[in-house]
């Protein structure tokens, strides 16, 4: 269990707020990060695949996901199947949308070799079993 809760974000960030949540297996990683993305108003939850129930209605369709993301609120996972490129592309659609807070939910299962983007990310809480 999570000893020390982060302070609550703010409703709106001026500059990336980049977090990562390490722990073992049921620490409460992904609980953490769903309750400090509680106060936002759009929310994007990227898991590799769909072994884990998702918190939100989920999608691996790129259309659907846009149209949710159009709307003014929203709280949805776009599952990746573990594919390096879906991920990147959330994020892009993400920092487009503008004001949204993604989650990547098993980060290191997905991210051992990413790059680092173009140009400054998303607000992004990651739960991952290991340091990426």
């Amino acid at each position: 269990m999570l000893r020390h809760a982060a302070p609550a974000m703010p409703r709106s960030l001026p500059r990336p707020d980049n977090r990562l949540f390490l722990g073992a297996g049921g620490s409460g990683k992904t609980t953490e990060a769903l309750r400090q993305a509680a106060d936002y108003p759009r929310v994007l939850f990227v898991q590799p695949d769909d072994s884990e129930k998702s918190p939100f209605p989920p999608t691996r369709d790129r259309a659907e996901l846009i149209r949710r993301m159009c709307q003014p609120s929203f709280r949805t996972a776009f599952i990746v199947d573990l594919q390096l490129d879906e991920m990147e592309w959330a994020n892009e659609a993400a920092w487009h949308a503008g004001e949204v807070v993604v989650i990547w939910e098993e980060a290191g299962t997905v991210l051992p070799n990413a790059r680092s983007g173009r140009r400054a990310s998303p607000p992004i809480c990651a739960p991952t079993w290991r340091a990426p």
